[in-house]
């Protein structure tokens, strides 16, 4: 498992990681930041910008938090 994926792979692991799993991507939340993860974004039920780093990433988010222990508000 590399930690390290690029922007263009993220959503592919994700869908890839549910179908093995018998996961809705719907019921998926994930975290964002900047413009690596908007791929990602748009496969998930719900997407949380953490921090992000341009007012483009928050039109792909549910949620915008300034610390991650805010993320359990909204999974």
């Amino acid at each position: 498992f590399d930690p390290i994926v690029g922007k263009d792979r993220k959503q592919i692991i994700l869908k890839d990681l549910c179908g093995k799993l018998n996961i809705d991507l719907k019921d998926v939340t994930v975290v964002i930041h900047d413009w690596n993860d908007i791929k990602l974004a748009k496969v998930a039920g719900n997407t949380i910008a953490l921090n992000p780093i341009d007012k483009e990433i928050i039109k792909y988010s549910n949620h915008i938090i300034n610390n991650l222990k805010e993320v359990l508000e909204y999974i």
